[in-house]
Order: structure tokens, then sequence, then C-alpha cells
């Protein structure tokens, strides 16, 4: 009779336990949960996208003021970057000399060429757009093309753009971002959660009633024996 008071009622709080934790596991991975997070990832894609456009448009329109065929100095590329808001522009050649270099931070003197990987690609695709992380998760946009040339030249030219993104916006895409990650990794870990609850209210569940077994036939001797 002692072991049965304590097996109804553990084995009903444990039912009802494991239910809980299972529709609770189940409640972090809402679908809509989900939706919102990939939504605030393509939103800020596309924003970054259309930021990228942006400064593209800008690059196409330096590199026809460059066409005429005058000299590539620094104060017309100095001037040409003021025209349309850039932060720094950069004129250099395929094998990485630089030819003139222009930045709106005057005590930043040297200027920030492409990786050696970037221009690999560079040469196969003419075009580069990227979206880079400064330190303290700022974001930093890098547009490159290729120069239009009036002489066929075995090493071309080459513009590139650099563009801020405004911190704010970065912000919110770093947190989404990581929000995002920690979510995904929750999911995979979604059916190892239960089973760790569901071992968790077990082992708890058989300590509890072996506990009350051992307890009852101590009081049931105890009472017997007189």
């Amino acid at each position: 009779m002692f072991a049965m008071m304590a097996i109804v009622p553990g084995v009903l709080i444990y039912s009802v336990s494991l239910q809980f934790a299972i529709k609770s596991i189940d409640s972090w991975f809402d679908v809509r949960v989900d939706t919102a997070l990939e939504s605030a990832i393509a939103l800020g894609r596309g924003s970054l996208d259309y930021l990228l456009d942006q400064l593209e448009a800008k690059a196409d329109t330096i590199s026809q003021g460059l066409a005429d065929g005058e000299a590539l100095r620094p104060v017309r590329l100095n001037r040409l970057r003021e025209q349309v808001g850039a932060d720094a522009a950069l004129i250099f050649t395929a094998s990485g000399d630089i030819v003139a270099t222009s930045n709106i931070d005057p005590t930043r003197l040297l200027p920030d060429l492409p990786s050696a990987s970037q221009l690999r690609d560079l040469r196969k695709t003419h075009r580069l757009r990227q979206v880079e992380s400064e330190e303290g998760g700022q974001l930093r946009l890098r547009i490159v093309v290729e120069l239009p040339s009036l002489q066929l030249r075995a090493d071309p030219y080459y513009l590139q753009l650099l563009g801020s993104v405004p911190e704010p916006f970065s912000h919110h895409a770093s947190t989404v971002q990581d929000a995002y990650q920690d979510y995904q990794q929750l999911a995979l870990g979604r059916a190892g959660l239960r089973q760790i609850y569901t071992l968790t209210l077990t082992l708890t569940l058989l300590l509890a009633l072996f506990a009350a077994a051992a307890a009852a036939f101590v009081f049931a001797r105890r009472l017997s024996a007189p």
C-alpha cells in the first residue's frame, strides 16, 4: 500500500511533466518564428544588395568620367569620388600596382587593396561585389570594376569604391544573423533536447520510486514488528 501510494502520483506527475516539457520544446520552434527570422535575413540581404547596386552605379559613373583619356591623377579621382559620395576610391592594376587613390579620411594613408583571392576572381569576372565585416561588427561595401581603356594593355586598370553601411543597420543585421544561427543550432538539437528531458524525468521518477519503496519496507517492518 505504501508503494502504491508513491507509484500512482509519481507516474501521474511524470506523465504531466513529460508532456509539458515536450510541448515547451516544440513551442520554441514555432513555424512563425522560423519564418520571421528567414524573412529578416532576406530583408537584410535585399537591403545590402540595394546598397551594392547604388555603389556599383557610382563606380560606373566614375568609370565613364575617366574614359576620356586624360591622365589619372589623384586630384581628379578625389573630385569624382566627392561627386558620387563614396568613402574611398582606388585605381590599381591587375598586378596590384597603385595608380591613384582618394579617401574621405585624410589620416588613412594606406589604401585597402583587394586580397589575393579577390584579385584572382577579378581577373576572371572583371567585376567584384562584396560585403565585408570590419572590427566591431561594422559592415563595409566593396565594388571593383574594370576601367575602359583607349589602348590595349596587358595589365588593365581597375577602379575600387568602398562604402560604409549605416551603423544601426549593421548592428541589427548582425543581431538577426546571430539569432538565426542560434535558432538553427537549437533546431538541429531538437530531438536531443527531447531525449535529455525524457531521460532526466525517467531517472528522477525511478529514483523517487525506489526511495518510496525502500521507505515503505522500513515503515512496514516498524509497524509490524510489535
